[in-house]
């Protein structure tokens, strides 16, 4: 993605002195930011319009609120970087499902929405080089979704 970060690999100096410092990766904050703006021009890209951002509803909160056609698509980001344990869309488990579910439900109430919503999973894990990779996952309540695979169990 063009505007993502990139981290430069062995150009420049080593820090020497008391002065200079290491550059650091960015925070879990900043990388969920950035991960949001990514998504939104992504979504954006595919046609859809983005109706809000962090929305709070009762304890739930909404990375982003969409339409896509006549759908109502509420969007939950994610960003790792690799070399975590799980992958971001493996982080997503029933407890938060079921606060985005109850948040979706909140949001479609207050702004009386009639039509169809469902719950979509856009999930972006960047390497050491900072290229971003980028899953979406739609429709994460229907059922058919494994995040951990077919791992068994």
């Amino acid at each position: 993605m063009k505007d993502a970060r990139k981290v430069k690999d062995d150009e420049g100096s080593l820090p020497t002195g008391p002065g200079d410092q290491i550059p650091s990766a960015p925070s879990p904050a900043d990388l969920g930011r950035q991960g949001e703006e990514e998504a939104a021009r992504y979504l954006r890209s595919l046609g859809w319009t983005i109706l809000g951002r962090n929305l709070r509803a009762g304890k739930s909160e909404i990375d982003l609120a969409c339409r896509m056609g006549k759908d109502m698509v509420f969007v939950e980001v994610r960003v790792r970087s690799l070399g975590k344990w799980q992958p971001p869309e493996t982080t997503v488990g029933p407890r938060k499902v079921a606060h985005l579910v109850r948040g979706a439900r909140i949001l479609a109430e207050r702004w009386h929405w009639e039509g169809p919503w469902r719950i979509d999973l856009v999930a972006f894990t960047v390497d050491r080089k900072g290229v971003w990779r980028r899953e979406h996952l739609e429709d994460i309540t229907a059922g058919g979704w494994d995040p951990w695979g077919s791992c068994g169990g």
